[in-house]
């Protein structure tokens, strides 16, 4: 026969066990999400690094067609010998067909001491435009990790018969054929890597006629 005590005996430690499932049960909840919004705090950072870097590279894409733009057409002798195959002073020809782009490195360097690529708010100032194109200080520092870099390359065609593409070509219908441009600027967030360099890059291109 069984009694209330022998119950009572057999009862004794099931609410603990349960009690302890349930406190790991409600552990494992909470250590996924904390992780879960750590991640999500990641991906929020990133993401507006990204746009940070974005943002910059736009800025550096407009800075670079107001820089071809306010080029003095008058002058064209002297902006073709400025444009080069090493492109100095980040004013580029384009590399023969089939041959990598210009913005690629080894061909330029997008450093902050590069001579071949121009610095967003130190570039000098184009052939003729001193009065033409404002002069713009560099982005706050606690904005980018480093300021945004552009080049600007010559890549106007050459008519059949006629000399070598640039500002200032004439073509047999005596019209000035004022050129083509492509612009390739960088950009780069706020966010920067052990070794200084910045976390995000974004790199934007756009071609540009000369009015």
């Amino acid at each position: 026969m069984i009694t209330k005590t022998g119950l009572i005996r057999q009862q004794q430690g099931a609410a603990l066990v349960v009690a302890l499932i349930m406190l790991i049960l409600m552990t494992l909840v909470g250590v996924t999400a904390m992780q879960v919004t750590t991640v999500q705090q990641k991906m929020v950072a990133n993401n507006r690094d990204l746009n940070s870097a974005f943002q910059a590279a736009e800025t550096a894409l407009r800075r670079g067609e107001d820089y071809i733009l306010s080029m003095d057409i008058g002058k064209a002798t002297e902006l073709d010998n400025l444009f080069t195959d090493s492109c100095t002073s980040g004013l580029c020809k384009p590399k023969p067909e089939g041959s990598d782009p210009q913005w690629l490195p080894p061909n330029v360097s997008w450093a902050n001491d590069s001579t071949t690529t121009l610095k967003y708010g130190s570039e000098d100032m184009p052939v003729g435009a001193s009065n033409l194109i404002p002069t713009i200080s560099p982005l706050p520092e606690s904005s980018v990790a480093k300021q945004p870099r552009f080049i600007v390359e010559d890549i106007t065609p050459s008519g059949a018969g006629q000399p070598k593409g640039g500002l200032g070509t004439t073509k047999n219908n005596n019209e000035i054929n004022k050129g083509w441009f492509r612009i390739t600027a960088q950009g780069y967030g706020q966010g920067q890597e052990e070794n200084g360099e910045p976390l995000s890059r974004v790199m934007l291109q756009s071609v540009r006629k000369k009015d």
